[in-house]
């Protein structure tokens, strides 16, 4: 059966543990949904005290295996490591095609001009890595795609 239908659900640090598996459950269930995750994994749940970056086996298998896209909401660079490490290991491991920028990022205390422009070219300012098309996927390709919008 294919449903065509496209979801989003909300990971927070709080729930962090428990969502992700049973989204895997679900997907396994209904491979063809398309679902983006905002908030995505929290960055620092995956960023160790050493500095390397664990991504657990849940999120690995739920964002590669099915049409999943995952948050990467540009924050501050304590959030992803000073290297923004983890920004860098979710590109290597899931790639452009399944990364998304600030699907849910404005806030009422931080709604202004100045913050919106950081946020906004922080992924071109701090990851030199990525390519223009990578960046086009992640700043609202990606999304476009699995709502249909394009």
């Amino acid at each position: 059966m294919s449903y065509g239908r496209s979801y989003s659900s909300i990971s927070y640090s709080s729930n962090f543990e428990t969502l992700w598996p049973i989204l895997l459950k679900l997907m396994d269930r209904f491979p063809d949904l398309r679902l983006v995750i905002v908030h995505g994994i929290s960055p620092f749940r995956c960023l160790q005290e050493d500095g390397s970056v664990v991504i657990p086996e849940s999120a690995v298998r739920l964002v590669k295996d099915f049409d999943v896209v995952m948050d990467v909401l540009p924050r501050t660079t304590q959030n992803y490591g000073p290297n923004d490490q983890v920004i860098r290991r979710f590109y290597e491991t899931f790639g452009a095609s399944k990364l998304a920028w600030g699907t849910e990022f404005i806030k009422k205390k931080a709604d202004t001009a100045e913050e919106y422009s950081r946020r906004r070219y922080y992924l071109q300012r701090r990851c030199p890595y990525l390519s223009p098309e990578d960046l086009q996927l992640i700043m609202g390709g990606n999304v476009q795609r699995i709502y249909n919008l394009a």
